[in-house]
């Protein structure tokens, strides 16, 4: 124990006994008169006037066209390089040399580079990043360069500190001096053996040459290559290859997160790829070795993604993954700038070891058991325009981190109109007998537009959700931004921004967070053993009142770009943390309890403590994995079909629905067996339960014989009173003519020992393709009767098919809908169904859900049913549901709804003031159904589909829009005149949250389920009390894969179990604590009982399209 001096920011000297660790608060000296939380502060002010001005030229080196990254701008490093406690900032530039500008405080900056080793740098220069090599306590510089130039010229640099204010060029004595194509290195402990390693992300030259190699002709290239230098004993030596990183041509790196993302202490690898080549993540094994599994841990990935950033978002302990892409926030710029999707070669390019690659930013949540979920789009982060440096950083120190965003292109060399016209030049030039190539290439340049945009800045909310904050918080000033650091400039507590700009004096934001809030910090500054004295890798976890936080030691960020290495937490109104924890890379600890707010405090590992062995628990999850041991071997495979050759604009496929599930005791044994459907070609098949709770598959001769059917939704149910279970199979897809027997549903009579055999005459002539059939006693007769639901109109979406009110008269069935239930005919596109005494009068009423259709409650009142109107609740409830089921959820005696819809996690967004629209006709004449999308953006109707794809499929739109531009800038009514818009059908969707309806006497209420139920579409919920706490909960789950290629698939789902109170509250709980995990495009979610007699489980049977079947197991 030593006697150490903290001053506060009142100046009062405070003597304490505390371990050797130094607690120093910083001065504050805020500015008058600011009114925003980031203050953009003038050059004249700061001193720092550099701007990466860019010069264009015509050789084969100098402009876009001969080098693609030519406007890809240079990186900001920010650290204290003479350790006076003011972080300093080296701004790289492309052309001529970078700045390095010393900090004098109070926003003074001095420019230093002439005298200090780091002017007069030749070359194409790219990321930077400060790091102590050398591990003498002072910060050096490593900067990469590139572009078509000479080795000599693209040769990476090292300018190690001398320690006053000079530094001296290194990098070939510490066997760093690459001369690939670089873009950015990143210093880390890979093999954890105490000191430094070194990613270094490299770049194709030329990708779009790349590009057009047949796949076969794609070779390995050194200089594209990303590379890993292993440090030995402060030589670097390249290894990356016999660690399996990729060394293919088409490697476009631009952006790199290095971070443990298993919480097992290492380090993992996010890389990100531009054009083709996809991102790799290389999971850290901890023995040295590498292992790509991008593949398996995420379901889709973005298509040409720029910078990336790592961080804990939803402060649950978990670090996440931000990739930024290209994609435009606003419809014109989409549609002049959106890319053309062949399906075609985009499947090929999945089949081949790509990826589902798509144009927009992803958000990868972390699921804490190898998997990551993209959440962007529900999370308001999708689209960015062109974006490079994502930063995480609390930057109105609320204790959850914000974003801030570059964007912008000097160039866009994206436009369409732009490519046509470059195409078309190129063809008339080259035609000639002497082509005038200066001239051709001047003109070509000077054709392409340039993209200016605002810096975007979102305030995080939740965790899960964040909202765009530029006007409020001052960001306004459009900008060609590139590479981007954040610290605290002044010592004030809040954190500041450092942004590099093409052709414009760099961005110095002021963040006045410590004057406008009243908002907390932490500022934590870590110091490592020797060999690594700023800790990389480290780990910090700070605990208040308001929860836990995590950040983790890694300084290159964004693009291009590195961070200081002080970790800074925003507090919000906490004036005490209750615990501090660093774990060092080595597993050792140092903790600090009861600690004031508003300072920086100093660990250092000297103190550290290896931790006290923690006892081994067993991990009791609610759900546990139980498909190995109950031998259920089967696999759903889907046949080869493509929808979108006969109906180019469809929204999604509809022929990929399946399969089919149903849970009964088919041989009554006491145990409860299951029916799983097939596609068509594929049979579906019966396993039955076994006294030892294993599955055995049961040969069934009729599913053989109509195996060419595609089944959708299944029914166990005593169709003829004998006493045994049949079954109902519903026959659906897209695949045929409308009006085709292979749509017919079947139904297959049980002998009594589980054998079935189809009737042939039990049910009418019924050629709609189905989407659900539902048995109930309606009519109070003492058999059951049936509803089925006709889901399409085959080839005319979204045309919906006739359903069917089936009456049982003694096991045969009869078509009564006309005289029972007449508006039952025709309701919708019906995916789903619930007979339910909806308005607790002793009979059962029916309640469907469908694709564009309202939530539809039809009233038993003696045995016909009426539809229910006039509810303001259900007549503006229209969605895309998949699903319903009933729970008493708010346990007032009255049933209410589980209802799954599309989700908030999609690219289309419902809103009851800006509602999602589809209008469909016949626009063009020529007898084929026309699919027309349309969404409001700022209260205005835009088609959705850009010109490419719809005049695909309405050719005479080429001669209305000649041009990308004027098709973007045209609303619903310029591309389809309103009387056209009027004749058409129209159909709306309201919302497409995921919702729970509830029933009350007054009418109805619909409630969003909560953000985490959002994630993607529900095809699944079962209300039941999993936990054994005497309270129902909820678990859901559900995916939709079948989209078309210019939508990301709805594939964030995992199933989520949602905890319930009795009172109508969920709690969603992550899947690493519940155990549940529920991943792929699942169709049907079922309870089945495992055993009988005196010990019976509960268990979930999942189906999934194009997947093994899966049971899981709930702990008793």
């Amino acid at each position: 124990m030593i006697a150490m001096i903290i001053r506060s920011n009142k100046n009062l000297v405070l003597y304490l006994l505390v371990p050797s660790i130094l607690l120093i608060n910083a001065c504050s000296g805020p500015n008058q008169g600011a009114t925003t939380l980031l203050e953009l502060i003038d050059a004249n002010e700061t001193g720092i006037f550099f701007s990466n001005d860019i010069k264009e030229g015509y050789s084969d080196h100098d402009n876009v066209l001969t080098y693609t990254n030519f406007y890809n701008g240079g990186g900001v490093a920010v650290g204290d390089i003479d350790n006076d406690g003011l972080i300093d900032i080296y701004l790289s530039s492309n052309q001529k040399s970078g700045k390095l500008y010393l900090n004098q405080g109070n926003f003074k900056f001095k420019d230093i580079t002439n005298g200090s080793g780091l002017d007069s740098i030749p070359g194409w220069k790219t990321g930077v990043t400060m790091v102590d090599i050398n591990q003498d306590g002072f910060l050096d510089i490593y900067l990469c360069r590139s572009g078509r130039l000479q080795p000599q010229l693209r040769t990476n640099l090292l300018y190690v500190n001398n320690g006053d204010h000079t530094f001296t060029e290194k990098a070939k004595e510490y066997g760093l001096n690459d001369s690939a194509n670089s873009i950015q290195s990143s210093f880390f402990d890979y093999d954890q053996d105490g000191d430094l390693d070194m990613y270094l992300l490299n770049h194709a030259v030329d990708p779009v040459r790349e590009l057009s190699k047949p796949i076969a002709a794609y070779e390995n290239d050194t200089d594209t290559a990303d590379k890993l230098y292993r440090n030995d004993d402060g030589y670097y030596t390249e290894i990356g290859a016999s660690l399996g990183i990729d060394q293919s041509v088409l490697g476009d790196g631009l952006g790199i997160a290095i971070g443990d993302l298993s919480n097992n202490g290492i380090p993992d690898i996010y890389v990100c790829n531009d054009f083709l080549g996809r991102d790799f993540l290389y999971r850290n094994l901890g023995d040295g070795k590498l292992k790509e599994d991008a593949l398996q841990a995420m379901n889709h990935i973005s298509s040409s993604s720029m910078g990336v950033d790592m961080a804990d978002i939803d402060n649950d302990g978990w670090q996440d993954l931000f990739v930024v892409d290209m994609k435009s926030s606003t419809n014109f710029g989409s549609k002049t700038n959106m890319a053309s999707m062949n399906p075609k070669a985009f499947e090929v390019l999945t089949r081949v070891g790509g990826h589902y690659q798509y144009m927009r930013n992803t958000l990868q949540l972390n699921n804490g058991n190898g998997t990551f979920s993209d959440i962007a789009p529900m999370a308001g982060l999708s689209s960015t325009d062109w974006s490079w440096a994502p930063l995480f950083v609390d930057l109105d120190n609320d204790g959850y981190k914000d974003l801030f965003v570059t964007n912008g292109i000097r160039k866009n060399t994206n436009n369409k109109d732009y490519d046509n016209y470059r195409r078309e030049r190129i063809q008339t030039e080259m035609n000639k007998i002497q082509p005038d190539i200066p001239t051709l290439v001047k003109e070509i340049l000077g054709f392409i537009p340039p993209e200016i945009a605002v810096n975007p800045v979102y305030k995080n909310t939740n965790g899960l959700h964040f909202e765009k904050m530029n006007d409020l918080w001052g960001v306004q000033l459009p900008s060609y931004s590139n590479g981007a650091a954040y610290a605290d400039l002044d010592n004030d507590g809040d954190m500041d921004l450092i942004v590099n700009n093409i052709d414009e004096v760099a961005h110095i934001y002021k963040n006045n967070a410590s004057k406008l809030t009243d908002n907390r910090y932490l500022t934590v500054q870590l110091k490592g053993k020797h060999q690594n004295l700023n800790a990389i890798g480290a780990k910090v976890m700070l605990q208040s009142a308001d929860g836990k936080q995590f950040l983790e030691q890694q300084v290159t960020r964004g693009y291009q770009s590195s961070i200081d290495h002080n970790l800074h937490f925003g507090l919000g109104k906490n004036a005490k943390i209750d615990l501090l924890q660093v774990n060092w890379p080595d597993g050792k600890i140092s903790e600090l309890r009861n600690l004031e707010s508003d300072q920086l405090v100093v660990l250092d590992y000297q103190d550290a403590i290896m931790p006290t062995p923690k006892q081994t628990t067993d991990n009791n999850t609610i759900f546990f994995d139980r498909t190995v041991e109950s031998g259920i071997v089967h696999e759903h495979m889907e046949n080869g079909f493509d929808d979108f050759e006969r109906e180019v604009l469809l929204p999604h496929k509809m022929s990929t629905f399946g399969p089919a599930l149903a849970v009964g005791d088919i041989n009554n044994d006491g145990l409860q067996d299951f029916f799983i459907g097939g596609a068509k070609g594929y049979e579906g098949a019966i396993y039955l339960q076994n006294n030892d709770e294993t599955f055995s598959k049961l040969y069934q001769k009729a599913m053989v014989d109509d195996k060419f059917q595609e089944d959708i939704d299944a029914l166990f149910f005593d169709a003829d009173n004998d006493g045994d279970q049949d079954l109902y199979v519903v026959s659906g897809g897209n695949e045929m003519p409308i009006g085709d027997m292979y749509y017919q549903d079947r139904l297959y009579l049980n002998d009594g020992k589980g054998q079935l055999s189809r009737s042939k005459t039990a049910l009418p002539i019924m050629t709609s393709s189905g989407g659900v059939v539902k048995a109930n006693d309606f009519d109070k007769d003492g058999d059951l009767d049936l509803f089925v639901g006709g889901r399409l109109l085959p080839g005319q979406y979204p045309r919906s098919g006739r359903s069917y009110l089936l009456e049982n008269v003694n096991g045969n069935f009869k078509d009564i809908t006309s005289t029972h239930g007449p508006e039952l005919e025709y309701p919708g596109m019906v995916t789903d169904a619930l007979w339910s005494d909806q308005n607790n009068d002793g009979t059962q009423d029916l309640i469907l859900v469908g694709e564009w259709m309202p939530i539809t409650v039809f009233q038993n009142k003696a045995g016909k049913l009426v539809k229910v109107e006039g509810d303001p609740i259900l007549e503006k409830s229209n969605g895309w549901w998949f699903s319903i089921s009933e729970a008493d959820i708010n346990n007032d005696g009255v049933l209410d709804y589980v209802l799954g819809n599309l989700g908030e996690n999609y690219k289309y967004k419902a809103k009851p003031r800006a509602p999602f629209n589809l209008y469909s006709s016949d626009f063009d004449n020529n007898g084929e159904l026309d699919i027309v999308l349309s969404f409001y953006q700022n209260d205005t109707l835009f088609p959705l589909r850009g010109k490419e794809c719809s005049t695909q499929q309405i050719p005479s739109l080429k001669k209305k829009f000649k041009d990308y531009t004027s098709f973007a800038a045209a609303t619903l009514e310029d591309v389809y005149d309103r009387q056209s818009l009027e004749k058409a059908t129209h159909y709306l969707a309201h919302t497409f949250s995921n919702s729970i309806l509830i029933n009350k006497s007054d009418g109805f209420e619909l409630k969003k389920m909560p953000l985490e139920a959002q994630v993607s579409s529900v095809f699944g919920s079962l209300y039941d009390d999993f936990d054994g706490d005497g309270l129902n909960d909820l678990v859901i789950a559900g995916n939709l894969f079948n989209s078309e290629v210019e939508t990301p698939r709805n594939d964030a789902g995992t199933g989520l179990f949602l905890k319930g109170d009795g009172s109508g509250n969920f709690e969603p709980i992550k899947n690493y604590t519940s155990g549940l995990h529920i991943p792929g495009d699942v169709k049907k979610m079922k309870s089945i009982i495992i055993g009988k007699n005196k010990n019976p489980k509960k268990g979930l049977l999942i189906a999934a399209n194009n997947d093994f079947v899966r049971l899981l197991g709930v702990a008793q």
